[in-house]
């Protein structure tokens, strides 16, 4: 299914004044989904809740640009292999991505929205896997 990037835009500026909530809920989502994941982050989250709606407005704000999108995509999956992300954790990020974005964006979401940010998803996903698995060395180094 094509990305539309007016859809993916228009609710993630619904759920953008509830930046912190939605967030909060996406991390509380993807916990509860996997629990394995909670050792990945630290005990304080305030730091990731910003950064996930600043990756994410990245992200967005990309869509029309492709060659600019993989190449922040590729950097962002490179740069996740420090934290030990797998591929396979990708699934239930993406599940609490989406279920915290419909939440959040109130009374506009519809078949037409999701679908569009499932497809917006998982072409990121993809990317963000096939950069982390092209990159030869450790996903990190002692100084």
């Amino acid at each position: 299914m094509p990305i539309d990037p007016a859809l993916v835009r228009a609710s993630l500026a619904r759920v953008e004044p509830h930046a912190e909530r939605a967030a909060a809920y996406f991390y509380g989502r993807l916990f509860a989904e996997d629990p394995a994941l909670r050792a990945m982050f630290p005990p304080v989250m305030d730091v990731r809740r910003e950064r996930l709606f600043v990756s994410l407005g990245q992200i967005v704000a990309l869509l029309d640009r492709p060659r600019d999108l993989r190449e922040y995509l590729g950097q962002l999956g490179r740069d996740h292999r420090k934290y030990g992300v797998a591929p396979e954790h990708y699934t239930a990020v993406g599940r609490a991505l989406i279920a915290a974005v419909r939440r959040y964006s109130g009374h506009s979401w519809d078949s037409a929205t999701e679908s569009a940010w499932v497809s917006a998803y998982t072409m990121a996903a993809n990317h963000m896997i096939g950069a982390a698995a092209e990159t030869d060395g450790p996903a990190w180094t002692r100084a």
